[in-house]
């Protein structure tokens, strides 16, 4: 698919965008104004049933603790997700010079570590954020508002020599100076 002109163009790289989120991820290629999808996955939501519950230690007028039977089951559901996330990453990753991790914060360290460190040399960016289903422009306007930021924040400072010539003519700075 061509990518818009007001979008990242990923002129003379070959970038990997990795999109994940909680119940799996999507893999695409971008490079020189093309972006396509090589790959996907996503694992089952878990299921509860109506016996979920909720409990409290309480003692002598105090909550000492609270939480749900059924949270080491998150736990679970993450261990399934970064086990498949692994069997797909190494084969895409290797592909491209580099590559961009959009994910939710909450889970983003948990793919970090699950890079390996000869890929971890390839991350230009790390964005949070859940993009996961969503169509490539969306994630992709959010990269560009980020480059963006950081093309602005590195504006030319004029020398003090060229700063000067540009108060010499500014009005403003003549009356401050005192000259006319």
């Amino acid at each position: 698919m061509q990518i818009s002109k007001k979008l990242p163009q990923f002129n003379n790289e070959k970038a990997i965008l990795v999109i994940a989120g909680m119940y799996g991820a999507d893999f695409y290629n971008a490079s020189d104004g093309v972006i396509e999808k090589v790959d996907e996955f996503r694992i089952s939501e878990p299921t509860y049933s109506d016996r979920e519950g909720h409990f409290q230690v309480k003692g002598r007028g105090k909550r000492f603790g609270s939480g749900s039977v059924y949270e080491p089951k998150k736990q679970k559901v993450i261990n399934v997700l970064l086990n498949e996330f692994d069997k797909h990453f190494d084969d895409i990753v290797s592909s491209g010079d580099s590559f961009y991790l959009f994910s939710p914060e909450y889970i983003s360290n948990e793919f970090e570590k699950e890079i390996s460190d000869k890929f971890k040399k390839k991350i230009k960016r790390v964005i949070h954020g859940n993009y996961l289903g969503e169509h490539p422009f969306s994630f992709l306007k959010k990269l560009g508002k980020i480059q963006d930021k950081e093309a602005s924040r590195k504006k030319v400072v004029p020398t003090p020599k060229e700063a000067w010539k540009i108060l010499k003519k500014s009005k403003v700075a003549r009356k401050i100076i005192g000259k006319k």
